[in-house]
């Protein structure tokens, strides 16, 4: 008769400790195709049932066939496999890597990744980069405020200069370099434009003042082309009325948000940009804003990221860093865990580094919602 599995473990519980019966063994040999067909076999001579007597051994003892007892057989049939010396060896070469990547990773961990404000920052930067939620459509418009803010003195010069300078000379350099704006949108191919058709205009100046006046200016509009899009802005610009004046309003608020608390505290920041919402509206609604997102509520959204974004900008790229170095970690963990997946306990006799935490698990597990947010998006 089959036995099941907690049977078999019964019996050799049994077994080990000289507790089994007869028939229980009669049972194991059956089941182990162990046991002997009856044979006709002559009587002992009395000197040999004196020697068997003299000599006793149970009978899960005594060998069954050749040299091996009931308790080596079964022992064997339990014994857990080696796993194979390569598998162990190249475990201990991925261990040795991540612990050498956890090493890293501590490094790169900023203390500022659990500060609240840093949250934030990533959160919206998050919901920015999916187009979703409150910040929904706002991306076009945030990249070219951002590109505003961040050389917003070159922008500042170039319709300051404009404004004041109005020199013939002068409105050659403008006129030939509103051409090429016309005319081209790659930054690579506008430099070339302007190394062609405006620096021979330069040699018309007949002072030294007019002279740097000019060149600054070019030099401006070359800083402006440098950002992706700078050029996209520049033109927007260029077709508004006012602009100078919306530029210097825009540009002390953008001082007060950058250098200030007041980029952070949204009541605070509300009631300064309310200060000069009809500049606003009219730069977003210049830059395309979605007539939805074009009230104060989405200019102090707008505001209270580029604060976040300029306060956090080294944390936010050493945080990327940071989940692209969790990333390779993940890779390597993931091999460790398939050589663990092919040699389970049960089964295996595995070294003590198969039972242990991998060398910076807690670490992963703390920003794995991040990286795993970064793949929703295909960073």
């Amino acid at each position: 008769m089959p036995i099941d599995n907690a049977q078999l473990e019964r019996l050799l519980s049994l077994v080990k400790t000289a507790q089994l019966t007869q028939e229980e063994f009669d049972v194991l040999q059956s089941h182990f195709g162990l046991l002997k067909k009856p044979t006709s076999q002559p009587l002992p001579s009395p000197e040999t049932a004196k020697a068997e007597t003299s000599a006793p051994s149970s009978f899960w003892q005594k060998p069954i066939f050749g040299n091996k007892s009931l308790v080596e057989k079964v022992s064997n049939y339990f014994a857990k496999q080696p796993v194979p010396p390569y598998s162990l060896d190249r475990y201990t070469q991925l261990w040795k890597q991540l612990e050498t990547k956890t090493i890293t990773l501590k490094g790169l961990e900023n203390r500022k990744f659990s500060g609240q404000e840093f949250l934030d920052f990533f959160r919206i930067r998050i919901l920015i980069d999916l187009n979703m939620g409150t910040f929904k459509n706002l991306k076009d418009t945030i990249d070219l405020f951002e590109v505003m803010l961040f050389s917003l003195e070159s922008f500042v010069l170039i319709n300051e200069t404009e404004f004041l300078y109005r020199s013939p000379s002068q409105l050659k350099v403008y006129e030939a370099i509103a051409e090429i704006l016309d005319h081209h949108t790659d930054s690579t191919e506008i430099l070339l434009q302007m190394k062609k058709n405006v620096t021979p205009l330069l040699k018309d100046f007949k002072t030294e003042e007019g002279l740097n006046v000019a060149k600054n200016y070019i030099l401006a509009i070359k800083e402006v082309t440098r950002y992706k899009n700078g050029i996209k802005l520049l033109n927007i610009l260029r077709n508004l009325n006012s602009r100078y004046s919306l530029l210097l309003s825009t540009f002390n608020l953008a001082q007060e948000v950058l250098t200030q608390p007041i980029g952070t505290d949204l009541e605070v920041l509300e009631k300064r940009v309310s200060e000069i919402e009809e500049t606003i509206y009219t730069l977003c609604s210049a830059m395309g804003m979605p007539k939805n997102q074009n009230n104060l509520l989405g200019h102090v959204k707008v505001f209270h990221f580029l604060a976040l974004d300029y306060r956090n900008k080294n944390a936010g790229n050493e945080f990327k860093a940071l989940l692209g170095d969790l990333k390779k970690w993940e890779k390597i963990a993931g091999e460790l865990q398939n050589i663990k997946d092919t040699y389970p306990p049960n089964d295996y006799e595995v070294p003590d580094s198969f039972k242990q935490d991998l060398p910076g698990l807690s670490l992963y597990q703390k920003y794995q919602r991040f990286l795993n947010i970064r793949k929703t998006i295909g960073a």
